[in-house]
């Protein structure tokens, strides 16, 4: 680099009253070597200034990047290796902006705090934007009280009340009741009785859901003429447990119930012919 240099200047400065073109020489020559400077510079500065390669997400990138004990940062660490994550479900999924963007206006455009009405991720608008995916799910809890109450109150229970919103979960039973012990307990006087009915469905549900699994095995292995009869009540108990399912975001769980009994009676009736001392039995 400084062999390159002095090779673009001339021989020294000469003094006043030398030609002028000596001079001259020397004033493009210094010219020269500065926009030779400025260009490595520019070559030189952090990538995040020039636009991002294809595929590039500056959203975890950027974050990534944070110190460890901010806020921000200790989300990102939530969200990574999540269900979302591992899914390619991208932030701006739900929070809005452009992930391909390298500057952080750019990036963070849309954008809103969750405490702006208009946020995607504000409280009332959660069922929404996680409805964009689960739809099914969506649905269900549009026809719960608990869906009213957010609606009138702004204060009921959404998605992320129970799922949680970065590291994603799924609750089990115990959880279930924790959980719903929250709003529906004594001290309040909210359905107290609620919580404990509610993880006693979700593990009738849980044990509904393989006893289907197993009945649909059963009924691969049974044979003609049976197997058609087994066939037909292992998809009517399948169609039961989805509307089982499906009935657990209402939390209408009397409902919840109806359907995983008939899936259970279902599975129970594809087996039949196997019992031992049954038709076609061993």
């Amino acid at each position: 680099m400084a062999h390159t240099l002095v090779n673009l200047l001339p021989e020294p400065l000469p003094p006043a009253g030398r030609p002028r073109t000596l001079r001259a020489r020397w004033r493009r020559a210094l010219a020269a070597a500065g926009l030779l400077v400025l260009a490595m510079l520019v070559s030189s500065a952090p990538a995040l200034a020039a636009e991002p390669a294809v595929g590039m997400d500056s959203c975890t990138t950027c974050h990534n990047q944070l110190p460890a004990n901010s806020k921000m940062a200790g989300r990102h660490a939530d969200f990574a290796g999540s269900v979302h994550d591992r899914a390619g479900v991208r932030c701006n999924a739900c929070h809005g902006g452009d992930p391909a963007a390298a500057v952080a206006d750019k990036a963070h455009k849309g954008v809103l705090p969750a405490s702006d009405a208009r946020s995607r991720v504000h409280f009332k608008a959660i069922p929404e934007t996680c409805g964009g995916c689960h739809t099914a799910q969506k649905r269900a809890f549009l026809t719960s009280h608990h869906y009213q109450k957010l609606e009138t109150t702004g204060k009921g229970p959404n998605c992320v009340t129970c799922h949680g919103s970065m590291a994603t979960r799924v609750l089990a039973p115990d959880q279930v009741r924790e959980f719903c012990i929250t709003c529906h307990n004594p001290r309040l006087g909210v359905l107290p009785e609620k919580p404990y009915e509610a993880a006693t469905t979700l593990t009738l549900l849980r044990q509904t859901a393989v006893l289907v699994k197993w009945a649909e095995e059963f009924a691969a292995a049974t044979p003609e003429p049976q197997r058609a009869a087994a066939h037909a009540e292992v998809e009517r108990a399948v169609t039961e447990m989805a509307m089982a399912r499906g009935a657990w975001h209402t939390f209408n769980l009397e409902q919840v119930r109806s359907h995983a009994d008939a899936a259970t009676q279902s599975a129970i009736a594809s087996r039949k012919p196997q019992l031992p001392g049954s038709p076609g039995g061993r």
